[in-house]
């Protein structure tokens, strides 16, 4: 939680109520002091006292000082930002290799080992929600230049896991019938459709016309397809 806040101030509230979403110890906040104390004590960065971390307290919380370099998050952001611009400027190529890398930082789901208490922080809800971002913006660029087999290759894998993410759906569909693969393509958004109603929603107009285009056979999908994937996030 101190990492995900770097060099700000979280309120010992919010400490409280992150290690304990239910009702808190009496003395939850010496264990918590305890915790911190512990956590000055461990081999944390480099081995340079002057870039290791730095706890402290202050009357209404806890701060944790880190050069923003040595968080993979802050590189994450870093690399998307700056993929992101070129995929304004359209350099789609430079905006791929970009993105690719950012997403490359990540193994699995963010804070994989804490299912039970992280899944319930919005910061961890609000990186997933970066990645997907980033990765809606990777799979435009790569379709931009022609890589569909990458997209297919990248967000075929998650969306299995959850098919509800409908904004990658929609870049791996088009990515599917670029590919020849119309059947498989009609399939992947058939279920998306079927995640995103079981969870009292519907697909998004772009999605849908996406789907009218495909099953049309519409030129517009080879010829133009800038003007389909924009903008870029137009799905999300």
């Amino acid at each position: 939680m101190l990492l995900l806040n770097a060099n700000q101030q979280v309120p010992e509230s919010r400490l409280r109520s992150a290690v304990w979403p239910g009702e808190e110890p009496t003395t939850w906040r010496k264990v918590l002091r305890n915790a911190v104390s512990g956590l000055r004590s461990l081999p944390l960065g480099p081995e340079e006292p002057e870039r290791r971390p730095v706890f402290a307290w202050s009357r209404t919380g806890v701060s944790v000082r880190v050069d923003a370099d040595l968080l993979d998050s802050t590189r994450f952001h870093d690399l998307a930002d700056h993929g992101r611009a070129l995929l304004a400027e359209g350099d789609w190529a430079g905006a791929g290799r970009v993105l690719g890398e950012a997403d490359d930082l990540w193994s699995g789901t963010v804070l994989a080992d804490l299912p039970e208490t992280a899944g319930r922080w919005p910061e961890a809800g609000a990186l997933t929600e970066a990645r997907t971002a980033a990765l809606v913006d990777w799979a435009t660029a790569e379709l931009l230049v022609g890589r569909a087999h990458s997209v297919i290759q990248r967000l075929h894998p998650l969306l299995m896991e959850d098919p509800a993410r409908e904004a990658l759906a929609g870049r791996l569909v088009l990515a599917l019938y670029l590919s020849g693969r119309q059947a498989e393509a009609v399939t992947a958004y058939q279920r998306t459709s079927t995640a995103v109603a079981g969870r009292g929603g519907r697909v998004g107009s772009w999605t849908q016309e996406l789907l009218r285009r495909i099953l049309a056979h519409d030129p517009v999908l080879h010829d133009a397809l800038a003007t389909v994937l924009t903008p870029p996030r137009s799905a999300a």
